[in-house]
């Protein structure tokens, strides 16, 4: 996703947080939409989950999934990641 970011503009993002103290999870959702930088060129839309969870001995662990919706030209993308950070 981040090469159409070099070539688009974004418009109407927009993100909602969810945050549980007690579990120490976070949730995210965001969503862009791409149109191009000259013209009405639309390229389409993503939206982003991303969820993460602090354990107590100081490591993080965390998912996203983003599904990239192309108008116009290029094709329907979905991808996943998840990760683990640890902090001392």
């Amino acid at each position: 996703f981040s090469s159409r970011r070099r070539h688009t503009r974004l418009q109407g993002d927009w993100s909602s947080d969810v945050c549980s103290s007690d579990l120490k999870v976070a949730v995210s959702v965001v969503g862009h939409d791409f149109s191009a930088q000259d013209g009405d060129r639309h390229h389409g839309s993503e939206i982003d989950l991303v969820v993460t969870r602090l354990l107590s001995s100081g490591i993080q662990l965390g998912g996203k999934f983003a599904h990239y919706m192309a108008d116009e030209t290029g094709s329907d993308t979905w991808k996943a990641w998840i990760w683990a950070a640890f902090s001392f």
